[in-house]
């Protein structure tokens, strides 16, 4: 590159210098044409002189009027040379100005003196090329100089530094002891601590080791960063293998879905501060999944998906309340509570203990109002609306079932997933509850599960529907905690129980009547879509959603 500009430089300075000398010529041709040819040799030994240097001093380089066969009308250069004998190289220079209608352009061609690269530009005035060329070897010879000069200091350098380093090594190995037995006692004993060096002296060993130490706290909280972005399983895998794959497998897994109701008017009110808002949510709420052995699958906004099952060492949870009880093959009584055998109850646990996170931001959000109401008469529409906005109400959905899980995406940026029927329809189940207007629907398949372990649950079914992009019925509970269940609630529950069992049986009118004296919030979706319906010809009990 800096040959080839330098070239291109010169000739351009050259072929300016003989149009003007042409028309000068032109003017007063009385003056002779070969004085004016004179003239642009003097100022192609300009040009020569003009780059000179120590380390290049261009005695091949020449700057010439080449005729098409390769004679000279003019020739500058302080090595002899008479023709252009490379004919090949001529010929694709005529070639490429006939044929092509190129007057400008690079070549390579041989001489007696070498080899040379050379720029070239037809002057239809003089009839001739104007040729500036450089010998190739000439040119590099000071590059390689220079590249020899540094080389021979770089291998001196580190002849320098291999004597004077394995010196230093030799004496500072005298104290690597201390840090050597550091290591492998982590790597024997799996876990992460910083190295003693109370007894090691002030040198650079020293420094190695609390340089260690620092590394060593430094990918120690790598970890646990790890850790709040890769699900459980996934950390203790590869901390037992070293190494993340992409793979996967088929589980029988519960999903958890839960989703922040209306959730676009919270973020168009409280703008970036909804960040914020979810984070004081999700702090607390992904704790209790965590504390119940479940993961999260992912969180997409205002919605978190969480699963169970995934763990294989599960840490022991307490007993159900109401735990049934199972008899052992030698007649004892044993709690069938082992968490990884009750997914459906830890995703059940977790679901309520969400709704109480969500409840308890309320009931901080409402204190706070009323402090700042204590130094004021109200609020502004403004103020109320953001109130409004950050009193956050949370729907959940439980399925379980059998699900594809595992690490997708490359080598490069991989996620744990979990893909599947169910997962969708743990989705489809928390969409119902807005409009079932309760905080939690479960599957048949949660309620049998769940059953099994404890009667700490009482399950309403809701109904049997067919949720938007499913092509069977599904049998719907809401489970109420049987502490919240009174006397009270038995009684409407007995009443929506009888209305379904009529809405069921296609006698809707019996149904209507008896779905508004029930009191329960989830009457009120069968009051509004039976008033006025019609009972289909081909009415199976089973409603389909035309929404998600």
């Amino acid at each position: 590159s800096q040959l080839n500009n330098l070239m291109v430089n010169d000739l351009g300075i050259v072929y300016n210098s003989a149009e003007n000398y042409y028309r000068q010529y032109q003017a007063d041709p009385e003056s002779g044409y070969d004085r004016y040819l004179e003239q642009l040799k003097q100022t192609s030994w300009k040009m020569l002189d003009r780059n000179i240097t120590r380390l290049n001093p261009r005695e091949r380089s020449f700057i010439a009027g080449i005729l098409p066969d390769g004679t000279f009308r003019f020739y500058a250069s302080r090595t002899e040379l008479k023709k252009i004998e490379d004919i090949e190289a001529m010929n694709r220079i005529n070639t490429a100005r006939s044929e092509n209608q190129t007057d400008s352009g690079s070549a390579l061609f041989e001489s007696n003196r070498g080899r040379y690269k050379a720029v070239y530009k037809w002057s239809p005035e003089w009839g001739f090329y104007i040729v500036v060329a450089e010998e190739l070897n000439e040119f590099y010879r000071g590059i390689w100089l220079i590249m020899a000069l540094i080389s021979a200091i770089i291998l001196g350098i580190c002849l320098v530094f291999i004597f004077v380093g394995n010196a230093s090594l030799r004496y500072m190995l005298r104290y690597i002891k201390t840090i050597t037995s550091g290591i492998m006692e982590m790597q024997s004993s799996g876990n992460l601590k910083t190295i003693d060096m109370s007894k090691a002296p002030s040198d650079d060993v020293s420094y190695l080791g609390v340089s260690l130490n620092a590394l060593i706290v430094m990918v120690d909280n790598l970890m646990n960063i790890f850790r709040r972005f890769a699900t459980t399983d996934v950390v203790r895998k590869a901390y037992r293998e070293l190494d993340v794959k992409l793979e996967g497998e088929q589980k029988e897994l519960t999903m958890l879905f839960t989703d922040i109701r209306s959730f676009t008017y919270r973020t168009e009110t409280l703008g970036a501060d909804i960040i914020r808002l979810l984070n004081m949510h999700y702090e607390k709420a992904i704790e209790q999944i965590h504390g119940n052995q479940g993961i999260i699958g992912s969180i997409i906004g205002d919605a978190l998906l969480a699963v169970y099952g995934t763990v294989d060492e599960p840490a022991a949870l307490p007993a159900p309340a109401s735990a049934k009880m199972l008899t052992t093959a030698d007649g004892g009584d044993t709690h069938q509570n082992k968490p990884d055998d009750n997914k459906s109850w830890q995703a059940l646990r977790s679901a309520y203990e969400i709704q109480t996170v969500a409840a308890g931001l309320r009931r901080l959000m409402t204190e706070r109002r009323e402090e700042l109401l204590k130094t004021r008469t109200e609020f502004t529409p403004e103020e109320e609306k953001l109130y409004k906005a950050v009193m956050i109400e949370v729907g959940v959905g439980l399925d379980k079932g059998n699900v594809f899980y595992g690490n997708i995406g490359s080598t490069r940026r991989m996620t744990n997933t979990v893909i599947g029927d169910r997962v969708n329809s743990a989705s489809r189940l928390e969409g119902l509850t807005r409009f079932y207007d309760v905080p939690v629907i479960v599957s048949n398949e949660i309620r049998k599960e769940v059953e099994q372990v404890t009667d700490s649950y009482h399950f309403l079914e809701l109904d049997r529907v067919k949720v938007k992009g499913k092509t069977r019925g599904l049998k719907i509970f809401w489970p109420v905690p049987v502490d919240d269940a009174d006397k009270e609630f038995h009684k409407q529950a007995e009443i929506y129980s009888d209305a379904l069992t009529s809405y069921y049986d296609g006698d809707w009118m019996k149904a209507r009547r008896l779905f508004r004296r029930c009191q329960l919030p989830c009457s009120d979706l069968f009051t509004i879509r039976l008033k006025g319906a019609k009972l289909p010809e081909d009415w199976n009990g089973v409603w389909e959603m035309e929404t998600k």
